[in-house]
């Protein structure tokens, strides 16, 4: 497993992008009683979490100057999650997208963030003299396959070159593939953009549905591919069936908790990844950090929204 105790830093930072929330409950569309106007994107909802946890925890993306900008950065300043990274562009605007559940809590999802102001940014991030520049202040990076799927492949080469300049034994890069079909080109893409940040990658937190859609195989081809990157941690999350925890030589289930009443399933394995990452940096060991990962992930998919309220 990898030493958290060697970080020469423990301060976060979260790349990539949140969004506007339309949330419309049982798959209702209009204006319901429960339909609600929130916020989400994979990694800002782990940084939420990280952040209420007591980890200082920083957010890289790229925002508007309009009121909706304004509001998303309101609510993130009052979580503690650092601003310092928020990128500017003008006249542009944060993405959208409409969430729909359905009774057992499952989810659809409708974007617009084609031209978001965080699309926008990552798209032209092709310069390795910057990101060394941003990830320098870090002793963590968090990214997930999603926040690769919003760049150009000019920027994603940069990215990977500045990351492989960044790394130390003293840091780490922590890396959940979180695979969407619809944000890459094709299958070939993804799966050649999300092998090279594995390449690069220590803590690996992915979700073993993710990795068969996109590589096939089953658990065992997955945890090997890990093992040859060398990624000196992995936790593989089977849903209600619980984590693999993988090092060099073991593996062990951490089950789940049970959860009767699944009302919305999103952000249940942002939150987890918050609530795991969190309790390895302040010392945890796997197990109990599953553990304890498994208990707000529970409360998560027992409530409406990617983030519970505070």
């Amino acid at each position: 497993m990898f030493d958290f105790a060697q970080l020469q830093s423990s301060k976060v930072l979260a790349i990539g992008e949140c969004m506007i929330e339309l949330a419309f409950p049982e798959g209702l569309v209009g204006n319901t009683p429960n339909s609600r106007i929130a916020m989400g994107g994979d990694t800002l909802n782990t940084s939420i979490y990280m952040a209420r946890m007591g980890v200082s925890v920083s957010y890289l993306t790229a925002l508007g100057l309009d009121p909706y900008s304004v509001w998303l950065q309101d609510q993130w300043r009052a979580e503690g999650v650092g601003l310092e990274q928020v990128k500017t562009i003008e006249h542009a605007l944060p993405g959208l997208y409409a969430i729909q559940t359905d009774e057992h809590g499952e989810r659809l999802f409708h974007y617009w963030r084609a031209q978001s102001a965080a699309k926008q940014w990552f798209v032209g991030a092709d310069s390795v003299s910057e990101w060394l520049q941003i990830l320098d202040f870090y002793g963590v990076v968090y990214v997930s396959g999603i926040t690769l799927s919003l760049m150009s492949q000019p920027a994603r080469d940069a990215f990977c070159e500045a990351l492989k300049q960044w790394r130390r034994p003293d840091r780490a890069l922590v890396f959940d593939i979180n695979y969407r079909a619809r944000g890459w080109v094709s299958a070939a893409e993804a799966a050649g953009s999300l092998n090279a940040m594995i390449n690069l990658t220590d803590v690996a937190l992915p979700t073993l549905e993710d990795e068969i859609a996109l590589f096939g195989g089953g658990q065992q081809t997955v945890i090997q591919r890990y093992r040859d990157a060398g990624v000196q941690e992995l936790l593989i999350k089977r849903g209600p069936e619980g984590v693999l925890l993988v090092d060099a030589d073991t593996q062990e289930l951490v089950p789940a908790l049970q959860v009767q009443n699944v009302i919305d399933t999103t952000g249940a394995g942002d939150s987890y990844n918050g609530a795991y990452l969190s309790a390895r940096i302040k010392g945890m060991n796997p197990v109990d950090a599953a553990t304890a990962a498994h208990g707000l992930a529970a409360r998560v998919i027992g409530c409406r929204g990617a983030i519970l309220p505070k």
